[in-house]
Formats: structure tokens, sequence, C-alpha cells
């Protein structure tokens, strides 16, 4: 059984590892997830490309789906087989996936692409936080992960930005498509085939050692299974809230107004995120990552208790929705790094990808109930922000309980 005294060991020599290893690695996942940006956009912007008629509700929850599969196999992969062999793996996933839904001629052919694109894509974040968890020393580990994250807003934010404000027809915008995804495939596919394995999952996988629950308590200074249940819920209540926020109110809300104010809505949420995941990428070191979400999730639980008090009364301004979700997408992105942090300090590493995994297609799974519940079921406004407040209110409760009675792992080698 492996030994936490080794397993420190072992993270603590990554700081005498070469640059090469932290650049290689930091450049393939930063343009994956600057991919994972485009995609995260493609799937709104497919509903113009193939006629899809009674069909088009369902594309948001094909891509969800994707994204939640992804994230539960290639989690489990990556445990199994290593870090890279699967980075290697869902990128050639990726190119099936984009390529095809660029050249689909009806609604089937783009809904298996996009699923691939989202499978592969969605898959590829988690095994993202575990390598550079893995791959990078503790001292700068954190603010690597919100920088690489961060990246997908400025995908969102770059191809948002050309969509809307150049105004590109059907064709103009497959080929920009085109063009921006072979590049930055090109860029993917060279660094993520010159990165080397984790060194940890090397190191740990080579003598067939498991890392079991006993050791990782070692390295919980003894504070018990307790801590460790209540990282769990800190876990999928943050992100739980992370993804449905993303999804249904910084990409899709702006779908619900008509008229030229739908265009500003995913440009300055992910513009308002862009600025804050930057800004959160040079403080995170200075600031117990214990302390991290509650500078974001109790303010954007009271922002979407008010959203919903109002929307009971009358139809909300866009420009006041427009002012609220700019100041939530502020928010969110330091809970979307705080998340991709303590996803990453609180698993061990044998079982890092898996656990992962399962956070975040638990939220995905929430995601998905939700949208089908205010597509399909109830359209009202009063009740799709309700629902919004509840799983913010969600996050909130595991931000504040993680406080109260979690661990500090902002100055742990392994945590």
């Amino acid at each position: 059984m492996q030994k936490a005294d080794e397993y420190l060991e072992i993270t603590n020599g990554l700081e005498s590892r070469k640059k090469g290893l932290t650049l290689t690695a930091v450049a393939a996942a930063s343009s994956s997830l600057f991919l994972w940006g485009i995609i995260l956009y493609l799937a709104n912007a497919v509903y113009t490309w193939v006629p899809s008629g009674s069909y088009g509700d369902l594309y948001i929850a094909v891509a969800a789906i994707g994204l939640m599969s992804g994230n539960l196999v290639m989690g489990f992969l990556s445990d199994m087989f290593g870090r890279r062999r699967i980075f290697i793996f869902t990128m050639f996933m990726a190119v099936v996936g984009l390529y095809g839904a660029i050249l689909s001629r009806n609604y089937i052919e783009m809904f298996i692409s996009i699923f691939i694109a989202n499978f592969s894509l969605g898959g590829d974040e988690t095994v993202i936080l575990a390598y550079i968890g893995e791959s990078i020393s503790h001292h700068m580990r954190s603010q690597y992960i919100v920088l690489i994250t961060n990246m997908a807003n400025i995908g969102v934010f770059f191809t948002a930005v050309v969509e809307y404000f150049v105004h590109l027809d059907i064709t103009l915008s497959k080929e920009f498509i085109f063009t921006i995804v072979t590049i930055t495939l090109a860029v993917v596919i060279v660094t993520r085939w010159k990165s080397m394995e984790s060194p940890m999952w090397t190191k740990l996988s080579s003598s067939g050692a498991k890392f079991q629950e006993d050791d990782a308590l070692k390295l919980w200074k003894g504070v018990g299974k307790h801590t460790m249940a209540l990282s769990i819920f800190e876990q999928i209540s943050t992100a739980t809230t992370i993804v449905t926020g993303f999804f249904m109110l910084n990409l899709y809300f702006g779908t619900i107004y008509a008229g030229s104010i739908q265009s500003y809505f995913v440009v300055f949420t992910t513009m308002a995120g862009a600025t804050s995941g930057i800004l959160l990428a040079f403080w995170v070191n200075r600031v117990p990552h214990r302390m991290l979400p509650l500078f974001s999730f109790p303010l954007m639980a009271a922002l979407l208790i008010f959203l919903a008090a109002y929307s009971s009364y009358v139809l909300v301004p866009a420009s006041i929705i427009l002012i609220i979700l700019v100041v939530r997408a502020f928010l969110s992105e330091i809970g979307w790094g705080s998340r991709e942090v303590l996803q990453v300090e609180l698993n061990h590493t044998m079982r890092r990808g898996t656990r992962i995994g399962l956070v975040r297609s638990f939220a995905y799974g929430i995601f998905i109930i939700i949208y089908l519940l205010t597509t399909f079921i109830n359209k009202s406004m009063e009740f799709y922000f309700v629902l919004l407040a509840i799983v913010e209110l969600f996050g909130a409760a595991g931000a504040i309980s993680w406080y109260i009675w979690g661990v500090e792992t902002g100055t742990e080698a392994i945590l």
C-alpha cells in the first residue's frame, strides 16, 4: 500500500523538474479549453446550421449528455491508462465531432457530432485537472488551474464577438469555425503529443500501488471520513451551481428576449468572467483556499433570489437582467476557479480522475433535469428563476459549510 510520506516526496519533487514539462502541459491544457469554449458556443449556434424542426430544443440536452458521459468515462479511463494517453484519444474524438458538425446535412448527423464533440472535450477537462494537479508543484498549481480553465471563457467570448458583431451568414460561420478549430487543434495535438505522462501517475501505477483511503486520511491530518464526506458535498454543490449557471444564464438566457439586446448577453457575461479569471489567477495564492468559495456562491445566490422574487411580479427588464448577469458572471468565474482548485486538492491521485468525473457528472445531470423541466414542462420565468435560485442556494450551502467545518488545502503539497 502506497504510503503518504512517499506520495508527498513525489509531489515535492515536482519542484525540481524541468520547466518544459510545465510549459507543455499548460499549453496543451489551455489550447484545449479554448477549443472547448468554442464548442460551448457552437452548441448554441448550430440551431441555424441545419433544419431541425421540432427537435431544435434537444440540441442543448444532447450536448449536456455528451459532457456528462464524457466526464464519467474519461476520468475513469485516465486513472486506468494514464492522463497522456486519454489526452491524445480525446483529441482524435474532438476532430471527428467538430468536423462532423461542420459537414452535417441534417439534424441526426448534427446530434451525433455535437454529442461526440462534447463527450471528448467535456471529459477532457476532467483529465486536465488531474494532469495539472499531478504535474505542477503546489506552489504554482492553483494559479495555473485558474488561468487554464479561464480559457473556456475566452474561447466563448472570442467566438461570440465574431459571430454577433461581424454578422456571419451560415456559410461564413462554418468557415470561421472550421478555421479556428483547425488552428487550435493543431496546437493541441502538437503540445499534447510532446507532453510527458503525469509523473505522479507514472510513479504510483508502476508498482501497481493503489493509494488507499487510509493513506488519504493521513494526508488529511487525521480529520476523519466525515470531512471527506463534507468535501464531496462542497464539490457537488458548487459544481452544480457553476454548470447550471454557465449554461442557463450566461449562454442561453438571452434567447428569452428579442431584439439586439440578445447579442450582449453572451459577449458581456463572458467578458466579465474572463476578466475575473485573470484577476483571480494573481490572487488565488494569497487567500486561504477554504475561503475562496465564499467570495462568489453566497453572493450569486442572493442575486438569483432577487430575480426570482422580482420576476414573480413583473417581467424583469432586459437591461436589469444584463447588469445582474454581468455581475454574476464576474462572481461566477471566482466560483469556477475555486471549484477547479478544490476538485484537484480534495481528491487523491490514483482515483482523482474518477472522482472529479463523478462530481462533474452529477452537476451535468442536475442541469439536464432543469433544462428539460424549463423547456418542456413549465416555461414561465418565475419557475425558471425559482429552480435556479434553489441551485444557487445549494452552492452557497456548500461554500459556507466547507469554510466553517472544512480543512485548509492551499498550503499542502497534496491537498
